[in-house]
């Protein structure tokens, strides 16, 4: 009875003595009891060398090159059409493209200037016309990704006329020959380009 009388005595006490059981509890808990975690993902150990740094090194400035062409020979050519004049203005040899985001050449830049001149009938011109032979290579133009202007256009020429324009070629520096082809790609023309 005397537990009985301890809880009917206390019995105004019982809600603040339960309230301090739960808070010892919770207490227990929180200082050493028992968490459960959620699972997390586990990451593999990275594997390789690390990404590269970014190159401090200053980019160096682009120079171009100045070098003086050289005069070159002439020769007479017949096609299908017409006849005319194919004069070598100048030629040189570069180690590099003309401006910075050229394209690299994988021998040497040659860098023929020609004038076309029709004599007679009508003369197509077209830089894939002309080719440079050096033993037994025979190179077209590399199109424009050199930088070298102005490249030699594309049309016809009416008798009294001429053009003239560039036309470049990545080529091994050697003694060669500059071809002139007609509408057929046969050699209506040939004149020497010295290294």
């Amino acid at each position: 009875m005397q537990l009985a009388g301890f809880l009917s005595c206390r019995g105004v006490r019982r809600a603040p003595a339960i309230a301090m059981i739960i808070l010892g509890l919770c207490g227990l808990t929180a200082c050493g009891g028992t968490t459960v975690e959620s699972a997390s993902p586990t990451l593999a150990p990275p594997t390789g060398s690390a990404p590269p740094l970014p190159d401090s090194t200053p980019t160096p400035a682009f120079t171009p090159e100045t070098i003086e062409p050289t005069r070159g020979g002439s020769t007479e050519f017949v096609t299908q059409t017409g006849k005319g004049t194919l004069e070598i203005v100048g030629y040189a040899w570069h180690r590099q493209g003309a401006k910075s985001g050229s394209v690299p050449p994988k021998d040497n830049y040659l860098v023929v200037e020609v004038k076309i001149n029709c004599a007679d009938g009508t003369c197509y011109h077209n830089p894939a016309a002309l080719r440079f032979r050096a033993g037994d290579k025979s190179l077209t133009f590399t199109g424009g990704r050199d930088g070298y202007g102005p490249i030699l256009g594309t049309g016809t020429l009416e008798k009294g006329k001429d053009v003239t324009g560039k036309v470049v070629f990545d080529a091994p520096r050697a003694d060669g020959t500059l071809e002139f082809l007609d509408e057929t790609d046969q050699v209506a023309g040939r004149v020497e380009i010295k290294k």
